[in-house]
């Protein structure tokens, strides 16, 4: 593994080459193919050494947090728990990870619900808030999008129309126009994850358990939520942005490239297809191989446009996201890859209008018979219920390839 100094070095050297190659290159039609094999691996590089070192930011923060936060009550919704009640329920937590219920009644009290054993424990909240606070987590819709946790099923009113106003005469009869208001349902949808570790190795205490299970716990059920806010269908699962739906984006917001490839104007009509108001607070989304193929684009005049003097800033410090064309550009791994006819690049939108609704906190259910117990292992299994969908459309903008 790379130390950090070693990325450092890899991300100056990749930057310094790619901004040379443009300022060599510039206003020049046609770059040499081993060149350009170069530029390609440069900016892949650049794109790596960056999110790893973000990565490690945010570990080495959330370690900090940790650390400066110690036995100080936490505070959820504004109000300050009691710290000798919390401890005791961590305490309780932690020792039914290990196999211990002797304390499970506490739990059950302290979640002011009444589930079986066979249906796990809520994660208690001491701990559920170290799990999801965003800088544990480098997957980013959670935090640009409108997170909501409830209890119940919701619908949400949805305005499809808008009244008309008319200019009419002092006598005349008020002309009539009409609003037309649906509804967006959500309701909770399950992702789950199964996983065992060695029993001496969490009774002896080498691993802080309920740190790693929650890390890990966390990262796979945010990664399931990531491809579906990408790609989902919606059918038990969240809606994606990259999918063609009445429901959340249809194919009214979608906007072709003119040719077989995306070009700068392409990227201007994706912007320009939303309001002014949508434009002033949207972000981009795109994937690894659509935020290459924006850094390689030309202008009219053969210059680069992703350049701080074309509007399009190129932010790479840790932390920070890039920019394009003013507005923060997100990159994905779960978006789609592919560049070819009829498929999706990019979504540029209000994310405020990517709605996620948490029914329930983290629930792990410690699992102690066969074939964990014959194997020396404690099993755990955790249920988490969901759901996310846009409920705007207007407020969203999709590039397509050509078809």
């Amino acid at each position: 593994m790379k130390s950090n100094q070693e990325l450092n070095q890899i991300l100056s050297e990749a930057v310094s080459f790619v901004d040379a190659t443009r300022s060599e290159y510039a206003g020049k039609k046609v770059m040499p193919a081993d060149v350009e094999a170069r530029f390609d691996k440069a900016v892949a590089d650049m794109l790596d050494a960056k999110k790893e070192l973000e990565l490690r930011s945010q570990i080495d923060n959330a370690r900090s947090f940790q650390m400066a936060e110690g036995n100080n009550p936490s505070i959820m919704g504004g109000v300050a728990q009691d710290s000798k009640q919390e401890d005791a329920l961590v305490r309780a937590w932690r020792g039914y990870l290990r196999g211990d219920n002797s304390q499970l009644a506490q739990i059950r009290a302290a979640q002011q619900v009444n589930p079986n054993t066979a249906g796990g424990f809520l994660v208690p909240n001491a701990i559920a808030q170290e799990i999801i606070k965003p800088v544990d987590n480098p997957i980013f819709m959670r935090q640009i999008s409108n997170v909501q946790q409830i209890n119940a099923n919701v619908a949400i009113p949805r305005q499809n129309t808008r009244l008309t106003a008319y200019w009419q005469g002092e006598t005349e009869t008020a002309l009539t126009s009409s609003v037309q208001v649906g509804q967006r349902d959500f309701k909770p949808h399950r992702v789950t994850v199964r996983t065992s570790a060695s029993r001496l190795l969490i009774d002896q205490s080498v691993i802080n358990v309920e740190q790693w299970l929650g890390g890990e716990l966390d990262y796979a059920s945010r990664l399931k939520e990531e491809d579906a806010a990408m790609q989902g269908n919606g059918v038990g699962q969240w809606l994606g942005i990259f999918t063609a739906s009445a429901d959340g984006i249809p194919t009214s917001r979608d906007v072709p490239t003119v040719g077989a490839a995306i070009a700068a104007d392409d990227i201007i009509s994706t912007l320009m297809n939303v309001k002014a108001t949508v434009r002033d607070r949207g972000s981009w989304v795109g994937s690894r191989q659509f935020v290459t193929a924006v850094m390689k684009l030309k202008d009219s005049a053969n210059q680069y446009i992703f350049t701080e003097s074309a509007g399009i800033g190129n932010v790479l410090a840790v932390g920070t996201p890039m920019f394009l064309k003013g507005r923060p550009l997100y990159e994905s791994e779960s978006a789609p890859t592919t560049l070819a006819a009829g498929t999706y690049a990019a979504v540029f939108g209000d994310f405020n209008f990517y709605r996620i609704y948490d029914f329930l906190n983290l629930s792990v259910q410690v699992l102690d018979q066969d074939p964990y117990a014959s194997n020396g292992e404690y099993g755990y299994v955790m249920h988490k219920f969901s759901d996310g969908a846009p409920v705007l459309d207007e407020a969203f903008s999709r590039l397509q390839v050509k078809p």
